[in-house]
């Protein structure tokens, strides 16, 4: 619920470019992928666009977001296409470590 508020705010921030950078959730059990899943769909019907980090996500149907298996890919993504003027999201649960993203932001 909290990665669902957290994008719906942004959504509705003022920004008119926003990003969010997702890692996956832990703490989901037997409904993970159902989950990620739902949270793709969430992401797309708000109209943002997303980055997804994590094994999580992996059989999930990305619907043309970029993944990545590990946040160590998506920083190198991030290294070749940068990212400016844009609100970001960055969350993710901790064993993710998005923190290490920040420097590239």
């Amino acid at each position: 619920t909290s990665m669902e508020a957290a994008l719906k705010n942004l959504a509705i921030s003022e920004s008119s470019s926003q990003l969010a950078i997702l890692g996956h959730m832990m703490e989901l059990g037997e409904s993970s992928q159902k989950e990620h899943q739902r949270l793709i769909e969430l992401v797309a019907a708000l109209g943002l666009e997303a980055i997804l980090v994590g094994n999580h996500f992996e059989n999930c149907d990305h619907l043309g977001f970029p993944y990545f298996k590990t946040t160590s890919d998506a920083e190198n993504y991030l290294r070749a296409h940068p990212f400016q003027n844009r609100l970001i999201l960055l969350k993710g649960s901790r064993a993710v470590a998005m923190e290490k993203l920040v420097s590239v932001l």
